[in-house]
C-alpha cells in the first residue's frame, strides 16, 4: 500500500468545554499510559474496517466529518497543565487529515493488520485530535477504513462503534447515528459506562 493523497475534512459542531477526566482517563494515567510516545508504549487503539457497498471517497469523507462531529470524544484534546497532567479540551471545530492509500489487490487480513499498526505508532501531541483516519482504495475505489484513536477517548469496543458508523454513513449518506445509539456511544467513547466492559486498562490492545 502507498500513499496517494491527504484530504482535509472540516467537521463543525455545537458543543465545545472542558471537562474533568472520567475515572477511567484517572486510572489510565495512574497505571502510566503514555498516548504521546511514538512505539508500542502509546498503548493507542487501533482499528480496520471493510466498507461496504461501493462508496466513493467523497461520501467516506463526509461520514468521517460527520462522526467526528457527532462525538465529543473525537474532539477531545489533551493537553496538560502546569504539573503535567492531562486536561479534557473539547473543541466544536476544525480540521481532521484523511490520508489515503491505495493498494494493486484489496488487503489480506495479515496486510491490513500490519497497516493498523503503523497507523497507531505515532504519538498523540497535545494539540492533536484523538483520532487519525486513512482510507484505502483498490482502482480508485475505497475498500477500508483504517483508524488510531487516543486511549483517553476510546477502547477497542468504542473504536469499533466508530468505524461501523462510519462505514454505514459511507454506504448511506443520508442515514443518522441515531439519538439512543449515539447517546450511547458517546458515553462509551467517554469512558462513562457501567459494568465490566468499562473497567479502565492500558491492554485493550
Amino acid at each position: 500500500m502507498r500513499q496517494i493523497a491527504r484530504h482535509d475534512v472540516v467537521f463543525v459542531s455545537g458543543s465545545a468545554g472542558e471537562h474533568e477526566l472520567t475515572w477511567s482517563q484517572k486510572a489510565h494515567e495512574r497505571e502510566g499510559c503514555h498516548p504521546r510516545l511514538h512505539g508500542p508504549r502509546n498503548r493507542n487503539v487501533r482499528m480496520g474496517r471493510a466498507l461496504d457497498g461501493r462508496p466513493d471517497m467523497a461520501a467516506v469523507l463526509h461520514a468521517v466529518a460527520a462522526v467526528t462531529a457527532h462525538f465529543e470524544a473525537l474532539r477531545t484534546l489533551y493537553p496538560r497543565d502546569a504539573d503535567g497532567h492531562p486536561r479534557a479540551v473539547v473543541v466544536a471545530s476544525g480540521v481532521l487529515q484523511v490520508d489515503e492509500y491505495a493498494s494493486d489487490a484489496p488487503p489480506t487480513y495479515d496486510e491490513l493488520s500490519a497497516f493498523t499498526v503503523r497507523l497507531a505508532e505515532p504519538g498523540f501531541g497535545p494539540d492533536d485530535l484523538p483520532l487519525r483516519a486513512a482510507v484505502v482504495t483498490v482502482d480508485g475505489r475505497p475498500v477500508h477504513v483504517v483508524l488510531s484513536l487516543h486511549h483517553f477517548s476510546a477502547d477497542t469496543t468504542a473504536a469499533r462503534i466508530v468505524a461501523g458508523h462510519i462505514a454505514r454513513l459511507a454506504a448511506d449518506p443520508g442515514a443518522d447515528l441515531g439519538f439512543g445509539v449515539a447517546a450511547a456511544a458517546d458515553r462509551r467513547l467517554r469512558g462513562q459506562s457501567l459494568g465490566a466492559a468499562a473497567r479502565p486498562s492500558c491492554r485493550h490492545l
